[in-house]
């Protein structure tokens, strides 16, 4: 049937449709795709049409029709991939559209459509691949019995797509015409990376979008500049997400403006990426060394304030990470060789005295409109248009001072808006706008909105600007509350700066917490220094973060670890601040009782995962103080594990001088000393720690403390396998008792070493388990020592390609983690040496001994087997090339390492594969 009348509003069905590597198309072929590209339209246009759709306009490539019936939608998109696949085309090929069906509610304004239901219909459609017709939830509910003879929809689970707020469920259309087979659509679930999502639609920009991605296809370095508010961090995100699929190792987000220190730079962007360091290495070689063989995209955000931090760390990745490239979002450009700065204007004005639909065009009217009619259900009119574009004018497209402006939509007309605008913008009547700068009209918008706002209003925002990140109601009763606001009106001064858009809320799994646009932060940081506030805020804010830590303590400490520990998550940014301002205001007790309490095991806030009992330590006063022994060891144990060993002894030595001459009896000072000892390789000493750590733990009666003292004597009884698995067995018992995820862990790594020679089978079901406690907490560390142990007893058994599959694991998870891996390479080497690989095994030998010689540590692999897979090596070259073939693995950076072991590991266990297919053995 032929569509007739006008396009429909209300709830219709968008159909977009694009030709899948248009791009790559238009430079292969530049004569023969223009009349390929109007056949393509002529044929999707013709199955529209047929089934009572409207074509609303056609978009380069692509296509974007509406239907007033879900099934009628559906119909088309069969169709016409059903012409598209029988065509015959003037290019090599044929042109592959993919294409997105969505329904919602939207209305027909001017010539166009606006509003979500049309953006969710085109992120659909470019998550999608050439052939393929993806259907939204929202259609399918309304299709019914209503689908096309032969075809159905088959559920593809929900995905979070780009610049959608929610995940969406969406279903792929299936025909026996058409290709079934497709690679994972293209949502954010199925890219690495940690782009947030996004709670508001993307308006406006697609050129500037489309010019960027292709720049940064070209460019290892583009910084986009302009002043705060333009939307420079909004469009960087948008870009990145675009350009996505061009970088198989992520898209990665490091905010840097909540770091103030700039040589903190360095290890903000190796936290995002979550590289660790090596024992012995700087932080910034590790990363390099990580970054190296990657294709990743980072987008450093907000580097104004750091510009020469971030100049050289960004000019040494260029130089040496040839895979990687880097989108920054800066007030100005970084000055560095290659970089390719872009200003980023602010969004697109209507003419002076246009007609109100070519107004309803221009992108800033389109924002307006956007948000107001989210926030007042606005519509724009012939009688308001002109308002609205002189509006949209005088803050220059601004996308920030516009959203300000249509938050007061609600209670003020747009003519009421621009009267206040002019009495506030004196300087628009006193020179040419051309000499305006965009700073000052930024300022004077949130100026305005500041002044419209009631008192309390203005207070609470100048408070709020003491936190760093995301905080929640209660840390804002907590720091906003004084003499003059009380705390139960805090909430609703709250959603009074929401509702004027100077507060983002986000209510998402971990509750509902509130968030300053980092423009609104600076600004109202700005009005709390001009005031006499600053140190008692940050007393406030410092106070409400060491009670939040004093009272998740004991929760860290049980059954509700991960709960608590994924929650304080959270809260990370602002213990950090509260943290610094401990420091800079000589706050030792408050230091202390801050990160005492989170150094909990195998946690993210825990001492194997910050430095924070490192920078607790050296707060002025700190030294005198009771909790001081105790914070030093938790120090003391980080470094160790990062394999810092004379580090460890000092901080060691410190904590137990300390524990001395405060009387105090911290049993983590002996804990400290006995991990090092047993890293070290001196069981004796580590027994007696332990033993003299687990007096302490029944003496105090704290089950927490007495499962970590029976973990490590454990550890430390592994000279004497029948004593130390009933320690472990005793361990495990009381690790459940307390119901602490962490502890658990360590306990069945302890049990499965007890066990790996008497019990294996035993030992294995404790590794699993380990496995899957690690990776309920997000311990890669810990899921990695699972694995290489599980590795070590397959080596005992001769079982090489379960070693060598295991090893190769856990010994990937540990480089890319910085950790010491000596004695695993040692079982990596056997696993290849008993299979008969004798030059990877050599190879690695020679970096196992070199990391070895540095970091020495209890072996995972058996002395016997590893000392007979040495002698077989030996035996398979001449010396000459045997010291040739060590040397090449002594002299491998981490990178590099790396990336041999992977193509080895692959390469053998491909070519195993193929031999048993064959009947060849191996």
């Amino acid at each position: 049937m032929d569509a007739i009348g006008e396009p429909p509003s209300g709830t219709v069905t968008f159909l977009f449709a694009d030709i899948e590597g248009s791009t790559r198309l238009w430079e292969q072929y530049p004569d023969g795709m223009p009349a390929a590209l109007t056949q393509h339209d002529e044929l999707v246009r013709a199955a529209v049409e047929s089934c009572g759709g409207h074509v609303v306009k056609t978009t380069g490539d692509g296509l974007f029709a509406v239907f007033s019936r879900a099934d009628s939608a559906v119909a088309a998109g069969l169709t016409a991939q059903r012409s598209l696949t029988a065509a015959t085309w003037g290019v090599p090929g044929r042109l592959r559209a993919r294409m997105g069906v969505h329904t919602g509610y939207s209305e027909f304004l001017g010539d166009d459509y606006h509003g979500p239901a049309v953006n969710r219909a085109a992120r659909l459609c470019a998550a999608g691949h050439g052939d393929q017709v993806l259907v939204s939830g929202a259609t399918q509910a309304l299709i019914g019995e209503g689908l096309p003879e032969g075809a159905e929809l088959v559920d593809l689970g929900e995905h979070q797509l780009r610049d959608v707020a929610r995940p969406m469920r969406v279903f792929q259309l299936v025909h026996p015409t058409l290709p079934a087979e497709f690679p994972p659509i293209r949502s954010l679930d199925e890219m690495p990376g940690n782009l947030p999502r996004q709670l508001t639609s993307f308006v406006g920009r697609g050129d500037e979008v489309a010019r960027l991605s292709a720049l940064v296809a070209e460019r290892s370095l583009v910084t986009l500049t302009g002043v705060g508010g333009v939307g420079k961090t909004r469009l960087a995100i948008e870009v990145a997400a675009a350009t996505a699929p061009a970088f198989p190792d992520g898209v990665w987000l490091c905010e840097l403006a909540p770091v103030m220190d700039p040589s903190a730079v360095l290890e903000t962007l190796a936290a995002t990426l979550d590289v660790r360091p090596f024992p012995g290495r700087a932080l910034g070689d590790v990363m390099l060394e990580y970054l190296a063989p990657k294709r990743l995209l980072i987008v450093l955000d907000n580097c104004e304030h750091l510009l020469a931090a971030v100049a050289d760390l960004v000019d040494t990745i260029v130089q040496r990470s040839p895979g990687v490239t880097m989108l920054t979002t800066s007030r100005e450009g970084l000055a560095l060789p290659g970089e390719r700065i872009v200003a980023v204007p602010g969004l697109g004005l209507p003419e002076v005295h246009a007609d109100p639909e070519a107004i309803g065009q221009a992108a800033a009217v389109r924002l307006f409109c956007d948000r107001a009619a989210a926030n007042a259900g606005f519509v724009l009119t012939a009688h308001n248009s002109q308002a609205v574009a002189q509006l949209c004018r005088r803050l220059d497209g601004i996308p920030l001072a516009i959203e300000l402006a249509a938050a007061r939509v609600r209670s003020l007309p747009p003519e009421e808006l621009v009267s206040r605008l002019d009495h506030r913008f004196k300087l628009l009547a006193r020179g040419s706008r051309a000499r305006l700068e965009r700073h000052q009209t930024l300022r004077n918008a949130i100026d305005w909105s500041y002044d419209l706002l009631r008192e309390p209003e203005r207070v609470a925002l100048r408070r709020m600007s003491v936190f760093a990140g995301s905080f929640d109601l209660a840390a804002a009763e907590a720091v906003v509350s004084s003499e003059d606001i009380d705390s139960g009106d805090v909430v609703d001064l709250l959603t009074q700066l929401v509702d004027k858009s100077l507060l983002d809320v986000d209510p998402g799994a971990g509750g509902v917490r509130y968030r300053l646009l980092e423009t609104i932060r600076q600004y109202a940081q700005e009005r709390l220094e001009a005031s006499d506030e600053v140190a008692a805020l940050r007393g406030r804010h410092l106070a409400h973060y060491v009670a939040l830590a004093e009272k998740a303590g004991p929760h860290l400490r049980s059954h509700e670890q991960i709960t608590w520990a994924s929650a304080l998550v959270l809260e990370t940014d602002n213990f950090r601040a509260a943290l610094d301002w401990a420091v800079e205001a000589t706050l030792a007790d408050q230091g202390l009782r801050l990160v005492i309490p989170l150094m909990a095991t195998g946690i993210p806030t825990g001492w194997n995962r910050t430095d924070w009992a490192d920078v607790a330590r050296s707060i002025r006063g700190a030294s005198t103080h009771e909790l001081f022994p105790l914070d030093v060891a938790y120090a003391a144990m980080a470094a160790v594990f990062r394999g810092e060993h004379d580090r460890a002894a000092e901080l060691v030595a410190t904590a137990q001088t300390a524990q001395t001459a405060l009387g105090t009896t911290h049993l983590w000072v002996h804990a400290a000393a006995g991990v090092l000892a047993f890293f070290q390789g001196d069981l004796k000493r580590a027994r007696q720690h332990a033993e003299a750590s687990l007096e302490l733990a029944r003496a105090g009666n704290d089950p927490f403390e007495l499962a970590h003292a029976l973990v490590l004597l454990a550890t430390a009884l592994l000279d004497d396998p029948a004593q130390a698995a009933a320690v472990a067995e005793q361990a495990v018992r009381a690790a459940r008792q307390v119901g602490a995820a962490g502890t658990l862990l360590y306990a069945l790594l302890a049990q499965a070493l007890a066990l790996t020679e008497q019990d294996p089978e035993r030992a294995l079901k404790s590794l699993q388990e380990a496995a899957d406690v690690a990776a309920s907490l997000g311990d890669r560390a810990g899921a990695a020592s699972a694995i290489t142990n599980q590795g070590a007893i397959a080596l005992r058994r001769r079982d090489w390609h379960t070693a060598l599959r295991a090893y190769a694991d856990g010994v990937e998870q540990h480089l890319q983690l910085g950790q010491p891996v000596a004695a695993e390479l040692l079982g990596l080497a056997t696993a290849f040496a008993g299979m008969g690989c004798y030059e990877p095994a050599a190879v690695i030998f020679g970096l196992a001994h070199e990391i070895f010689a540095a970091h020495p540590s209890t072996a995972t692999a058996p002395d016997d087997l590893v000392q007979g897979a040495e002698d077989a090596v030996s035996a398979a070259f001449d010396p000459e090339h045997l010291a040739e073939l060590k040397a090449r693995g002594a002299a491998m950076d981490l990178a590099t390492a790396a990336a041999y072991l992977r193509r080895e590991v692959d390469r053998i266990l491909t070519e195993g594969a193929r031999r048993r297919a064959l009947g060849e053995g191996g």
